[in-house]
């Protein structure tokens, strides 16, 4: 299948439990005061007013229509189909009960969406910012939502597409090169002398890219230089047999090529230096790394092994559908129709990254 899921429908680790301080969005230093100017009073108003307009109440939202248009077949704890309909809550949303195990749930159950305190409206703006490139930061300020949730919705949108590329397949004329990302200055590794290593050293990561003009397959393949092994492993079931690669003249494509039979035309990296985009025949993977590389630096303070989460996020934007909404609506069917779900205090639970 070409697209895979798409054919369906900074940013700092997280603290630990013990040290997590999340301001709200919508308090301000005059709160609790007893007097306050003319300016403060405005400014506190108008802040509080732009904070309910970003965080409707539920039963204001239109949510529970589309909620309970998800038809549920199976119970979301044991898997019986002998579920039946129990009412509805106070939102609107239908309540169901397994007549096997005594279970009562909601269609929201055991997804993204579980235990959700704002409307998934706001989903919807979260993840346009996602696919515009917005940071985590900014996307917090800009939605009146606390620094910790926007990271807790970016790891659970991750989840949602951990398995966005495993059906593409490549086809016909394919370009593929390698882009290298530095590790943050925490991580690198230095000489006894204090420098650094030059060339692609074990400071950073490499990245291959793949691409047909119409699907793009990104793979994480370690740090420093990529061994053929490792590339025939990350692309052999994304590239179809017969397929011709454009590529430069790095042997490391050598087994993939062999294996899958594929017509190999390569350049010399060095005489196309200097070219215009035009007259460079690997043009097109070159634009692919170029957008990756501004979507990682829009994220530049990410924990580096959540690599693997960003590139399949930069692969829904990059991918088809072309247009944003259409995006968006893949993530939100997604979010209903997987069996994924995070716990707020699961997700923090975990050890700071120093």
């Amino acid at each position: 299948m070409r697209g895979g899921l798409l054919s369906c429908l900074p940013e700092y680790g997280p603290p630990p439990m013990s040290k997590i301080v999340s301001k709200s969005r919508r308090a301000t230093p005059w709160d609790h005061s007893v007097t306050r100017t003319a300016s403060q009073s405005f400014i506190r108003s108008e802040t509080k007013k732009h904070y309910s307009q970003r965080h409707q109440k539920l039963r204001e939202t239109d949510e529970a229509a589309l909620i309970n248009s998800f038809t549920i077949l199976r119970c979301p704890f044991c898997g019986s189909e002998h579920i039946k309909k129990n009412g509805k809550d106070p939102n609107g949303i239908q309540k169901y009960y397994c007549l096997d195990n005594g279970a009562h749930f909601l269609p929201t159950t055991k997804t993204i969406f579980e235990d959700r305190k704002i409307p998934i409206t706001e989903w919807i703006e979260y993840w346009r910012n996602l696919i515009q490139y917005e940071s985590l930061t900014a996307d917090s300020w800009n939605n009146k939502n606390a620094f910790t949730t926007s990271k807790y919705w970016f790891k659970k949108t991750c989840l949602l597409l951990e398995h966005i590329q495993d059906e593409i397949i490549l086809k016909g004329t394919i370009y593929y090169d390698e882009m290298f990302y530095s590790l943050r200055n925490n991580e690198i590794t230095k000489k006894a002398d204090g420098k650094k290593p030059r060339g692609h050293s074990k400071n950073q990561m490499c990245i291959g890219v793949a691409t047909d003009g119409e699907f793009t397959v990104i793979k994480y393949l370690g740090t420093g230089e990529p061994t053929q092994k490792a590339i025939l492993k990350a692309f052999i079931n994304h590239i179809e047999q017969g397929s011709t690669l454009i590529t430069d003249l790095h042997r490391g494509h050598k087994k993939l090529v062999s294996e899958l039979k594929l017509g190999s035309v390569e350049y010399d990296s060095k005489k196309l230096k200097g070219l215009s985009d035009t007259d460079n025949p690997l043009n097109p993977v070159n634009q692919k790394h170029n957008h990756l590389r501004k979507f990682l630096n829009a994220h530049s303070g990410f924990l580096r092994e959540e690599l693997p989460d960003y590139i399949n996020l930069f692969l829904l934007i990059t991918n088809p559908p072309k247009e944003k909404l259409e995006k968006i609506d893949i993530l939100l069917n997604l979010g209903f129709q997987s069996a994924v779900s995070l716990k707020y205090r699961t997700y923090f639970k975990k050890k700071p990254h120093n």
